[in-house]
């Protein structure tokens, strides 16, 4: 579901809701005071850093994959 952004027209006020189509169609019916904001979508910050400690747990999971399964092939590929 996606974030809406509203404004109130008779104090200004932004606001964000996150809902369905549907429910912002009917939020905005029942709230006549309000205005659907139409901007460009917050973007996610950090794509492509590398998060501390994955690396070893990933390392961690496959050493215990190949511990219990020793006939497994996952750390040859």
């Amino acid at each position: 579901m996606p974030t809406y952004q509203f404004k109130d027209s008779e104090t200004e006020e932004v606001h964000s809701r996150f809902m369905k189509y549907e429910e912002k169609l009917q939020y905005l019916k029942d709230n006549p005071n309000l205005q659907s904001i139409i901007g460009t979508p917050l973007i996610v910050s950090g794509v492509g850093e590398k998060i501390k400690g994955v690396s070893n747990l990933h390392r961690d999971v496959i050493s215990e994959i190949k511990k219990n399964h020793p006939k497994n092939t996952i750390r040859d590929h």
